[in-house]
Order: structure tokens, then C-alpha cells, then sequence
């Protein structure tokens, strides 16, 4: 085996906010975008849907009953 680098002391808590919303939005007039799908395909979108809201709850509720200012970053 070949010696590697160490791993680091400190990892970075910074996070980069997502740029999914905006990829969706910008995605949502073009045609190619616009497919046809079923019931189950609506429904698997609902869940995802669902379980993205649930996760921004948890998150958000998380970092308001944080006091470590290095969690809050985390967090937001």
C-alpha cells in the first residue's frame, strides 16, 4: 500500500446552499421538461415532495434550539 495523506485535523463546517430551486424553476417552461407521467409517478413526487418539507422542519427546528454558534452554522 502506498502512504496517503493524513486525514485533516479540522473539517470545514460550511456547507454551499443548493442550487436545485433554481435549476427546477428555470427548468419548468421548457418542453423537454413537460412529460407525461401516471398516478404513481405523482404520487412518488408528492412523497419526495413531503419528505423534503419534513427535513427543512427538522433542520430549522434543530438550529433554533441550538446555542453552539459552530451547530447554528451547520445548520442554516
Amino acid at each position: 500500500m502506498e502512504k496517503k495523506e493524513k486525514w485533516p485535523a479540522t473539517v470545514s463546517l460550511k456547507v454551499r446552499k443548493s442550487l436545485v430551486g433554481s435549476i427546477l424553476k428555470s427548468m419548468a417552461g421548457k418542453k423537454s421538461a413537460r412529460i407525461s407521467g401516471n398516478e404513481d409517478d405523482l404520487k412518488a413526487i408528492r412523497t419526495a415532495i413531503d419528505f423534503e418539507a419534513r427535513g427543512v422542519d427538522l433542520y430549522t427546528k434543530l438550529e433554533k434550539g441550538s446555542t453552539d454558534p459552530k451547530e447554528n452554522y451547520f445548520l442554516i
